[in-house]
């Protein structure tokens, strides 16, 4: 996707009363297809104190959201599969089909850490 087709179909969720950022704070489009913005970077870099430096929005193999741990569900790429597995809190079982139960999962992707392959959301916001 063009940048110019990115801010297109952006242009109204970007100046909505409930954002918390005003519109054009992501700065210049990187990459529009991973999403990678140098505003939400220079941001990312300060609020993690420079552990995170960079963030794609769109993109779960490179450089991912980071998540904190209270979150719902964690998404994760299956290669055997060619596709995503996504398991919520509620999981129970010994494993996912990735092998691992979820609080394995959560604490591999939660902790502010960018883990390429998995991501992790949530209702809520901390």
């Amino acid at each position: 996707m063009r940048s110019d087709q990115l801010a297109r179909r952006e242009g109204g969720v970007r100046d909505h009363p409930d954002r918390p950022q005003p519109a054009g704070a992501e700065g210049a489009v990187l990459d529009a297809v991973k999403g990678s913005f140098d505003g939400v970077n220079a941001f990312v870099r300060e609020h993690s104190r420079n552990t995170v430096t960079e963030m794609n929005l769109y993109s779960i193999m490179e450089s991912p959201m980071t998540s904190c741990g209270c979150f719902e569900c964690v998404l994760a790429v299956i290669p055997e599969a060619n596709g995503v597995m996504a398991v919520n809190r509620e999981f129970t079982g010994p494993e996912t089909p990735c092998g691992m139960g979820f609080s394995t999962l959560a604490g591999s992707v939660g902790g502010g850490v960018q883990t390429p392959d998995s991501w992790a959301w949530g209702n809520i916001t901390c």
